[in-house]
């Protein structure tokens, strides 16, 4: 299915300018810890959009390519091949992931705030509030999965 790859591929370069522009997000949305001085409600736009176009193509990729794992292999082999392909790498690359970008977020975020951010109160988080950074989408097709 070559052509879904290729959708697939330029929704993971759509995902560069999304990030990239994150950071030019007015006020009342911004959520990234770097800000730019120079504000944006057009790139305010092209991030919402790129957003939501990306993860629903996303999903429906997902599921489309489920729904074929399910009927080739039947229910113990999809779930197998869920468990291997989406639970796994999430247990294993989690704490690759965590680790830096909390260091890198930590550093940046004293930039715009003056100085350390308060200590981590309720620490360790618990799900649904677990820090899954880049990865929770993994956590979200299990869900999906699990439905």
């Amino acid at each position: 299915m070559h052509a879904l790859d290729a959708v697939r591929a330029f929704a993971l370069l759509l995902g560069i300018v999304l990030h990239a522009a994150m950071s030019f997000l007015p006020s009342p949305t911004r959520f990234w810890f770097i800000e730019d001085t120079h504000q944006s409600l057009v790139l305010s736009g092209v991030t919402f959009a790129i957003h939501v176009f990306r993860m629903t193509t996303f999903f429906l990729m997902a599921g489309f390519f489920a729904s074929m794992s399910f009927h080739r292999r039947g229910t113990p082999g999809f779930i197998k091949d869920r468990l291997l392909r989406i639970a796994l790498p999430l247990v294993v690359a989690w704490p690759i992931v965590f680790a830096p970008m909390a260091v890198s977020v930590i550093w940046a975020s004293q930039f715009p705030h003056g100085g350390p951010l308060p200590g981590a109160a309720g620490w360790p988080p618990v799900l649904p509030r677990f820090p899954l950074t880049h990865l929770w989408f993994l956590y979200v097709l299990i869900e999906l999965y699990a439905a």
